[in-house]
């Protein structure tokens, strides 16, 4: 009975070995490979985005962006496409990540300003609109140390491994294009918005779309917060309202500009503020070829106004 026992303790403790050596293995292999950034030398490695963009952006921003990149660009969708890379060579003073966020609101943006500033980022340029502010709450997961240590072992750093091969191999271009999401943050999305016919696009959108524009109290406490926290840190952000085509601003004006004139309340400085929805942009905002769909922009309105914010910005 003895030699039962002892033989039954030394399998359970061969089991718990075995496992836990091969948990030491995985653990190994994940933090060697450190797709994020997180656990290694990051200095001028270059990590693009394979999959769930709000999550490896949030893990990004820990050790690669602000080691890497001395600016940050931050929004939704509607800006996740600048790209600002061929300003980023090595003679530049400005090395510019866009950390915008396809789908985000600013539960999602704010804990990436915490992160930056905590990483030695001062200067910010923040697309504000609408999107930004109209929900509250994650629409992932909550952006917190799970997030960090799940980066050494879970379900979705296997799942983006998975997505990652298939974009490196070019198994599903349609769906996964090889290189969507670049090492400067920057989303080539287009092939996925763009529409044959934009002016046809807009008409659509004024006609279907009648609903007023909601402001989120949560969002906009959030917004508020981020903004007083980067005061603290003594930091001045380049703020712009991103441009929507004219014909659909003018048929919400009066909540495009109650919008505008809340955020400007809460940023308290009207010359760190380029106002894209001004008369003054008229000529951009009227032109469909600065867009592909109702409100993204296609490849000629994004160099557009990345000249636009590069000019504020070095004359800063």
């Amino acid at each position: 009975m003895s030699n039962v026992s002892m033989s039954g303790k030394g399998f359970i403790f061969s089991v718990i070995a075995g496992v836990s050596g091969l948990l030491l293995v995985i653990v190994g292999v994940n933090w060697y490979l450190d797709i994020y950034g997180l656990f290694r030398p990051v200095n001028n490695r270059k990590l693009p985005v394979y999959h769930s963009e709000r999550i490896s952006k949030y893990l990004l921003s820990y050790r690669y962006i602000p080691q890497n990149f001395n600016t940050v660009l931050l929004g939704t969708s509607l800006s996740d496409n600048l790209d600002f890379s061929l300003h980023n060579d090595a003679d530049s003073a400005l090395k510019i990540y866009n950390a915008s966020m396809m789908g985000a609101n600013i539960a999602e943006i704010r804990p990436l300003v915490s992160n930056l500033l905590k990483g030695g980022v001062r200067h910010f340029v923040i697309c504000v609109s609408p999107y930004l502010t109209k929900n509250y709450g994650s629409k992932e997961v909550e952006f917190d140390s799970k997030l960090y240590y799940g980066a050494l072992g879970s379900k979705n750093l296997y799942e983006t491994y998975v997505v990652g091969a298939i974009r490196q191999l070019s198994l599903m271009p349609t769906k996964f294009p090889k290189n969507q999401i670049d090492a400067n943050g920057v989303n080539d999305y287009g092939s996925f918005f763009a529409m044959g016919d934009v002016e046809q696009r807009i008409k659509k959108e004024l006609k279907e779309n009648t609903d007023a524009i909601k402001i989120d109290t949560a969002a906009l406490t959030a917004f508020e917060g981020m903004i007083q926290e980067l005061r603290v840190n003594k930091v001045t952000p380049l703020i712009y309202f991103h441009p929507v085509p004219y014909a659909i601003f003018k048929k919400k004006e009066k909540d495009f500009s109650y919008f505008q004139q809340k955020m400007s309340a809460i940023i308290q400085d009207d010359q760190s503020i380029i106002n894209l929805n001004s008369e003054n942009f008229k000529f951009f905002t009227s032109d469909f070829t600065n867009y592909i769909d109702h409100a993204h922009l296609s490849k000629k309105g994004q160099a557009r106004i990345v000249d636009t914010l590069l000019t504020r910005l070095k004359t800063r």
